[in-house]
């Protein structure tokens, strides 16, 4: 069985703090060159790494130099270089502008010259300012792409709230094992894309692809099928990822500058003395992220490969290819070894159904992975999968949400403070479960049949009781801070009782007056002897003095830790906006199976 065109994504979800301040942590990883790009998913705004900076000036000076042509044939020059005072410095020495002799278009053949010689600075402009234009557009696609996709999935009133931001990671290059052409020591070289999601809960999703060999056989397919087989013979990944953890990536034999990308970052390649795994891959990436993101993370992770195929070499159709080969089929996407034996009766309890509803391609998931067969045609873009892929996405966030507030709950100590935002974040996540991002169509039915799968409904119920058992501990911890708080306002109370009133005060005084200096009641009563000497005027300042300080004390434990302080917040930008505007997609096909 050879396998035609293929691509494979492995969606690596893992999570860090809760709740996650995603806008520091994009703003920290595009400030750092991590990522380049990152889009809101409320506004659809999309935001490019500060390294972008020098091109933005470099094509608004182009923007200014453009107008420099109108302003010539106008003979304007000296008002538009005085307007434009550091572009035209720039330009004199090119333009040979002499203003000061005030030569006009037309008054010699030098000032014809001068008039070419500008024409074509502004030309070459133009030519930098649409190249430009184009790769920035370019790094803009994925992540606009995704938000149009979303728009289409997850409910408006969900992205209206910004849970989560999405950013576009340097890319790099694979050289993977199996199907090595002869003569050449390394395998098949392929562009390795990375996009990541931050998600206010905590939970982060990492998603790794790269195009496969053409015309594989089924057990180099199944190598690629698991994101931890080792199937990478070398990698060439940003250095702002390598100079992060140079020690993720173990095994290397071989490091060198390779080149630089299209926004000038350098890629440092390496290669392995054996080849290694798209996880280990993923660990540099996420060791980066959560590096320079400050943001921590335990190590903890779930693979789950997302594979979509351009078709079978023997069969054009799903029909003729399950007739012939139905067993083929069922270790292909369970992605098991014949050699093992696994007895077709069994093969046929766990092969999932076709979940595509046209002819023309094959759909199946499970627990542990996701296959698309294209019968017709090639296997599509990265625009094409997303409909399969967000799906998956929603779900694994889903999952990975719930399972970690379980492990936050029975980690949780029996301080307040700790149990009380704990249950913040629990009251949030079990919102955040029950009201999933996708609430519609066949996209709903995926969701819950994998939520089903990973047994997300017994952490579910493990939560409610884990809140339960908070709250009793959060009641109890309460009791005995109302009843301390009950004794310092008796005591307070008793004191207000013993010298509250005028009479009482004046009495006091008095009588602190008539103490002698010298002896242990004279040092004591000495700082109140200066209120005694000043009368009725003391009487009425250690009144006051003495009701201010119980009235301070009674509010501050009356209303200590009930109430809590609000306040708004305005996040700035995260990235700087492209001075030649936003890249904005629009979806010109529907996928049936997916929507409402």
């Amino acid at each position: 069985m050879i396998i035609g065109e293929s691509k494979a994504y492995y969606i690596f979800t893992f999570g860090g703090e809760a709740p996650m301040d995603i806008h520091k942590v994009a703003r920290r990883l595009l400030k750092q060159g991590v990522a380049y790009a990152a889009i809101s998913p409320a506004s659809g705004d999309v935001f490019m790494s500060p390294q972008y900076r020098e091109l933005a000036d470099l094509l608004r000076d182009g923007e200014k130099i453009s107008s420099f042509k109108s302003a010539t044939g106008k003979r304007e020059r000296l008002k538009w270089l005085l307007c434009n005072p550091g572009i035209g410095l720039k330009m004199a020495a090119r333009l040979r502008i002499r203003i000061s002799s005030g030569v006009h278009d037309g008054d010699s053949e030098s000032g014809g010259a001068d008039s070419e010689s500008g024409i074509e600075v502004i030309d070459e402009w133009r030519r930098h300012r649409e190249a430009l234009d184009r790769v920035v557009m370019g790094r803009q696609f994925s992540v606009a792409v995704q938000h149009e996709v979303e728009r289409g999935l997850l409910r408006p009133s969900y992205l209206e709230r910004e849970p989560y931001i999405r950013l576009k990671l340097r890319a790099g290059r694979v050289w993977l094992s199996g199907g090595v052409p002869s003569g050449r020591s390394q395998g098949h070289e392929s562009t390795l894309e990375a996009h990541l999601m931050l998600h206010r809960s905590g939970v982060m999703q990492l998603v790794l692809s790269y195009a496969l060999p053409q015309n594989i056989d089924a057990d180099t397919y199944g190598m690629f099928s698991f994101g931890g087989s080792p199937a990478i013979d070398a990698v060439s990944l940003p250095e702002a990822v390598i100079d992060t953890d140079a020690g993720a990536l173990g095994g290397a034999v071989s490091r060198g500058v390779e080149g630089k990308d299209e926004s000038g970052s350098r890629l440092i390649k390496i290669e392995f003395s054996s080849s290694t795994s798209a996880a280990v891959v993923f660990v540099a990436y996420a060791n980066s992220v959560t590096a320079v993101g400050k943001v921590s993370w335990e190590g903890e992770w779930f693979c789950y490969p997302a594979m979509f195929l351009a078709g079978i070499a023997c069969c054009e159709s799903e029909n003729k290819f399950s007739r012939s080969h139905a067993e083929e089929l069922a270790l292909l996407f369970l992605r098991l070894d014949p050699r093992q034996g696994i007895r077709a009766e069994q093969l046929r309890t766990l092969m999932p159904e076709n979940a595509a509803l046209d002819s023309n391609s094959s759909f199946y998931f499970n627990a542990s992975s996701m296959l698309e067969i294209e019968w017709k045609g090639p296997p599509g873009e990265f625009a094409d999968h997303l409909n399969r892929l967000i799906i998956m996405e929603s779900a694994l966030l889903q999952y990975w949400q719930i399972r970690m507030l379980d492990q936050r709950i029975s980690a949780t100590q029996d301080k307040l403070s700790r149990v009380r935002e704990v249950q913040k974040e629990a009251i949030f996540g079990l919102r955040e479960y029950r009201e999933a991002a996708i609430s519609y169509g066949t996209a709903k039915e995926i969701t819950e049949k994998l939520l089903s799968e990973w047994r997300a409904d017994r952490f579910y119920a493990r939560i409610l009781e884990g809140l339960s058992q908070l709250q009793q501990l959060a009641a109890t911890e309460e009791s005995r801070l109302g009843a301390k708080r009950a004794n310092t306002l008796a005591a307070l109370v008793l004191i207000a009782t013993l010298f509250f009133g005028i009479p009482a005060v004046g009495q006091t005084l008095q009588a602190i007056d008539e103490i002698p200096d010298g002896g242990f009641l004279g040092f004591l009563s000495a700082p109140l002897r200066f209120l005694a000497g000043m009368g009725p005027q003391g009487v009425w300042i250690g009144y006051l003095t003495m009701a201010t300080a119980t009235v301070i004390c009674f509010v501050y434990f009356a209303v200590s830790g009930k109430i809590g302080r609000s306040r708004g917040r305005r996040f700035r930008p995260i990235g700087m906006r492209w001075p030649g505007g936003d890249l904005r997609t629009v979806r010109v096909s529907e996928i049936g199976d997916t929507g409402d």
